[in-house]
């Protein structure tokens, strides 16, 4: 078996969105009190909602498998996500059926210290 074959094989297959990428909204990027995990994780359900800011179904363990973090990880960090209002799990009993987005662009005004606002670019050759 030649080298190129065997590091093939041992090259987990990554996991199919419904879009080739992600994004983080400026205003959640900006908000100092998020973690990085959160960011990516929120970008993630985002790209995997059904409508105009619909539910997504994915379970925790493709959450886990497409941000590259541990189920507990996302467990943990969809509990602050939804301490931040912005997002609501479903629950079925004990079990999660749905995320629904519950962030709006217009809400991160809100939030104290934290939004776009705060994430001005202070070099002097940047445009107000």
């Amino acid at each position: 078996m030649s080298h190129s074959a065997r590091q093939t094989r041992a090259v987990k297959a990554r996991p199919q969105a419904q879009a080739p990428f992600c994004m983080v909204p400026l205003e959640i990027a900006a908000d100092p009190n998020l973690s990085p995990g959160a960011k990516i994780l929120f970008a993630v359900i985002l790209t995997l909602t059904k409508g105009a800011w619909g539910r997504c179904c994915a379970r925790n363990e493709k959450l886990a498998e497409m941000t590259g973090l541990c189920v507990e990880q996302v467990r943990r960090l969809l509990r602050d996500l939804e301490d931040r209002d912005l997002i609501a799990r479903i629950m079925e009993g004990n079990q999660r059926i749905e995320i629904k987005i519950k962030w709006t662009p217009a809400q991160i005004q809100n939030v104290p210290g934290g939004g776009i606002q705060n994430a001005r670019c202070t070099d002097t050759k940047c445009p107000p």
